[in-house]
């Protein structure tokens, strides 16, 4: 089998040009590289921009993440499953609607439990001011982004209840 010179010239020019060329610009593809590495993070909320590090960036998100487990933390199932339902009902439902039990009276199962997510931060009435069966309960602010960053939130670090979810 006889491999003529232009054959093993053409095959291994590219390579070979890809190596020269690699070596000969090989210093400043190393300061482009560099120059492209993140070195601030600026984030603008109302107005006021903070530029971050990414050290202080994820030193930031890690107490986010800390602070939405901690509203969650330590729900008892019946919470969180109405917790799910208020989300779901989008302050189309009432609380008595949601829960026939309810009364406002101390020691109410169901009271307890609105004032449970209420207090965490997570629900509100909708209409302001006491829970009573008239009243919509819909998802804070919050409450939506807890809902919407719990199943990304890595098994590990969940509880229990919600990593069931």
């Amino acid at each position: 089998m006889a491999v003529d010179a232009p054959t093993v010239v053409s095959a291994t020019a590219w390579p070979v040009a890809v190596t020269f060329l690699f070596l000969l610009f090989r210093v400043p593809l190393v300061r482009l590289m560099d120059s492209i590495t993140l070195k601030k993070i600026k984030i603008t909320v109302f107005g006021v921009a903070v530029e971050l590090s990414p050290e202080q960036a994820e030193n930031a998100l890690g107490d986010l993440i800390k602070d939405i487990l901690a509203s969650i933390d330590g729900l008892t199932q019946e919470e969180v499953d109405l917790f799910k339902n208020i989300i779901a009902a989008g302050g189309r439902r009432t609380v008595q609607d949601m829960l026939p039990g309810f009364a406002h009276v101390d020691g109410n199962d169901e009271l307890q439990e609105l004032r449970i997510l209420r207090d965490r931060h997570l629900i509100r009435p909708f209409e302001g001011d006491m829970w009573d069966g008239s009243k919509h309960p819909v998802a804070t602010t919050f409450g939506e982004a807890v809902f919407r960053l719990t199943p990304q939130i890595p098994a590990s670090l969940k509880t229990p209840i919600l990593a069931k979810r």
